[in-house]
């Protein structure tokens, strides 16, 4: 098969959906460049990860208030990359009355969530990295889709809604409880160092996070980051 062939055929993975996988859990796929993943409980809602800008979260928001209109409890970050803490603010607007709680591991990276002064090392790697994803590329015609994710993403907001962890964690282990039901927080570095898996002992269900994909594991992000340790990752 052709590689344009194969890229056109990569896009199935990134069809635009909002798939319950167990009853009241959600994955939301194909609207950015990360999944989004929402948990139903007494309590309100638990985002597991917000995408990397506000117009894609607002867009799965939407999608979401078609089959609940639970409002948000709290959200959990599995790392700090961009593309998963980038749209918090607005399922943060959506919360309960008394406010979203926000749980990440303590040594969370927000690599490239906020705007840096435009001769920082961050600004350096931003444009590296957008010239690793072919953000200068046309959609459609020159950029096909992202190898991660589906080409036509929205970006505006990137990087813009980030809300800073009211709860984080310092140990390997950390068991929440939230409307009945139970998450553990496991420390798991791989693809980054702060990174966590989600785990439901009830439902058996686990949200890998970035340590798992469809692609070889990507030990050398070429837009200039560390190397990741491939027995940490290997390990977890």
């Amino acid at each position: 098969m052709e590689p344009l062939a194969r890229l056109k055929q990569h896009n199935e993975h990134f069809h635009k959906s909002l798939k319950e996988v167990s009853e009241g859990i959600w994955i939301a796929i194909g609207y950015a460049v990360s999944n989004v993943s929402v948990v139903s409980t007494t309590l309100g809602l638990v985002v597991i990860d917000t995408t990397e800008s506000t117009a894609a979260a607002a867009n799965i928001l939407a999608a979401l208030r078609t089959v609940t209109d639970e409002k948000v409890a709290a959200i959990i970050y599995t790392h700090g990359h961009r593309d998963h803490v980038g749209g918090s603010s607005v399922f943060a607007e959506e919360s309960i009355a008394e406010g979203v709680r926000v749980y990440a591991r303590e040594n969370l990276q927000n690599e490239l969530a906020h705007k840096p002064d435009s001769l920082s090392p961050d600004e350096v790697l931003r444009k590296r990295a957008a010239r690793q994803f072919g953000m200068p590329l046309a959609v459609g015609t020159e950029r096909i889709n992202l190898g991660i994710g589906p080409a036509d993403r929205p970006i505006d907001g990137l990087g813009a809604g980030f809300v800073v962890p009211t709860d984080t964690f310092s140990g390997e282990f950390f068991e929440l409880e939230i409307g009945g039901r139970v998450f553990h927080l496991m420390a798991a570095p791989g693809e980054t160092m702060d990174q966590m898996m989600v785990w439901m002992p009830a439902e058996k269900i686990v949200f890998a996070a970035d340590n798992f994909y469809h692609s070889f594991p990507n030990l050398y992000a070429i837009r200039g980051t560390m190397y990741r340790d491939f027995e940490v990752w290997a390990n977890t």
